[in-house]
């Protein structure tokens, strides 16, 4: 925040609000991506937002958007656990590799985004150096808010 003086010598806060410029929903559900693009849509502070029903699929679209011209890639995956095809835990461990393999640029942050309140499932996220953070479905304005504190520019 930066404060400047006007001419009345009071201090005007001028503010330059974050915004996350893209972010990719890998979850299977319909209702849960309905639901969670429309609060990132009304909350106006995302940019793109593209969508993937499982591991498998959002591995393919990340190559895409990085072969695209210009190259392209979310600034936020959020990432459900529960999928066919390909679990989110699958898909870390693939990405990781990929990352490894290629020095593919990371994504900026993946958010782990489930119904699991597991402990299991949060311990076991944790170990992916990839996780960012782990957030309990379904999404919020308070998360909303959170995640473009925490990760917006």
């Amino acid at each position: 925040m930066v404060s400047k003086g006007n001419k009345s010598g009071s201090v005007e806060k001028l503010t330059q609000e974050k915004r996350i410029e893209s972010v990719m929903i890998v979850d299977d559900s319909e209702p849960s991506v309905f639901l969670t693009r429309k609060y990132l849509e009304m909350s106006g502070k995302f940019g793109e937002i593209y969508n993937a029903a499982n591991g498998e699929e959002a591995l393919d679209s990340l190559q895409q958007l990085r072969s695209a011209d210009p190259p392209r890639k979310p600034s936020v995956i959020l990432l459900d656990i529960n999928m066919p095809r390909m679990n989110g835990f699958e898909f870390l461990e693939e990405y990781e590799k990929l990352i490894e393999k290629t020095e593919l640029d990371e994504v900026s942050y993946i958010l782990m985004f489930t119904t699991s309140d597991y402990s299991e499932d949060i311990k076991r996220a944790k170990q992916f150096k990839s996780v960012s953070k782990y957030i309990v479905k379904p999404l919020t304005s308070e998360n909303v808010d959170e995640i473009i504190d925490e990760f917006g520019t």
